[in-house]
């Protein structure tokens, strides 16, 4: 799409310079004002902010990981502690011998529930403490 655009203006830069020979020099100066403009344009792409880290002391999010040490595909569900009852729990679904994170977490106390995937059998129940700025890693091992 950038390359397409900026094909376009240059095509439409250099046929007004054609055009008219007496004012060259305008043409040239303006179609490059809108060329460099168009490029600045690109480079401050929202895809840009994305790349940006997510600062966790002032955006107040961290991860949260639980590693499956089992060959049993689980399901982990994580609800926070003060949460509303309106809020959907956090669900991660991880294969055996496989790490599975979360990365937009709140810190702060969570419930947790480990289950089998097939039969929804609860294996363990608890708390976790999620503290900010630092890796959280939970792992489960086989009884």
């Amino acid at each position: 799409m950038r390359f397409f655009l900026i094909t376009i203006l240059s095509f439409f830069c250099l046929d007004k310079v054609s055009s008219q020979s007496e004012s060259n020099q305008s043409y040239i100066s303006e179609g490059g004002k809108v060329l460099i403009e168009l490029i600045k344009t690109f480079k401050s792409s929202p895809d840009d902010t994305r790349k940006k880290k997510i600062d966790c002391t002032t955006g107040n999010l961290t991860s949260l990981c639980f590693e499956n040490l089992t060959p049993e595909v689980l399901k982990v569900k994580l609800t926070y502690e003060r949460s509303r009852k309106n809020e959907t729990p956090i669900i991660l679904v991880i294969p055996g011998k496989a790490r599975e994170c979360s990365f937009s977490v709140r810190p702060g106390i969570y419930r947790y529930e480990v289950l089998k995937k097939d039969t929804h059998e609860i294996l363990r129940k608890g708390e976790v403490f999620v503290n900010a700025c630092e890796e959280n890693l939970n792992i489960i091992r086989q009884r």
